[in-house]
């Protein structure tokens, strides 16, 4: 299913612009980096470590050994070549590993392009899409039950969550700028996302007798969405 949700993504980039596709530990393979060369994106992956990984690696010219050893500690930095996976016929790239001295556990990050601090950059940015998981599936839109298997009515499906988030985003953006953020979230640090923070006062204005901002307003140039920044 991989290659054909990305190619109208790859499609969709302004000519002369390329994607990078950040992957956790749980959607890791060959299959991955494959499907994302072939449609020209850019690849980094967190690999597994875990004791009971069997995941061969070959740094420069080195003997290959599991993946899972070459990890030794709190504190230890790693740039360099590497081949990994090697049952698909191996996979030539990079492996990054930046092991904080406070972290429990290192990133292990496998790219198609140099490794250094620039590819923990990029893999830090998949945090962000973490609330928007969560958004579409457990604290919000259950995604996950859908139960859905044909790819077109995944699609319609998808069409219509991410529609929902906008508008939900958007009443969240409306909500802090208006002042009306305690009212909902905690005070003490920031809880809710701005999708679920748009969800809830959209929820209390109906409760409320009355109905939510729209998310779209009609212009002489078009509709727009007022609330982007």
């Amino acid at each position: 299913m991989l290659p054909p949700l990305l190619r109208p993504i790859a499609a969709a980039l302004p000519p002369g612009t390329t994607a990078t596709l950040l992957a956790d530990r749980g959607l890791v393979g060959p299959t991955v980096i494959d499907c994302a060369r072939a449609v020209g994106f850019h690849v980094v992956l967190r690999l597994r470590t875990g004791s009971g990984e069997q995941t061969r690696v070959r740094l420069d010219d080195e003997p290959e050994q599991r993946l899972a050893a070459v990890p030794t500690g709190p504190g230890q930095r790693v740039h360099r070549p590497a081949a990994i996976f090697k049952e698909a016929g191996w996979r030539q790239g990079f492996l990054t590993i930046p092991w904080d001295r406070a972290a429990a556990e290192p990133w292990v990050l496998f790219s198609d392009r140099p490794a250094g601090p620039d590819r923990v950059r990029e893999y830090r940015k998949r945090a962000r899409a973490e609330a928007t998981y969560a958004d579409e599936k457990s604290r919000g839109c259950i995604l996950d039950r859908s139960k859905l298997a044909a790819l077109d009515r995944i699609e319609r499906l998808l069409l219509a969550v991410h529609l929902a988030l906008w508008w939900t985003y958007g009443l969240g953006l409306q909500t802090v700028r208006n002042g009306q953020r305690p009212r909902y979230d905690r005070r003490d640090r920031r809880d809710l996302s701005l999708v679920r923070l748009g969800r809830t006062a959209c929820l209390g204005t109906l409760d409320q007798g009355c109905l939510p901002a729209l998310p779209f307003r009609l212009s002489p140039f078009g509709w727009l969405f007022p609330w982007w920044p």
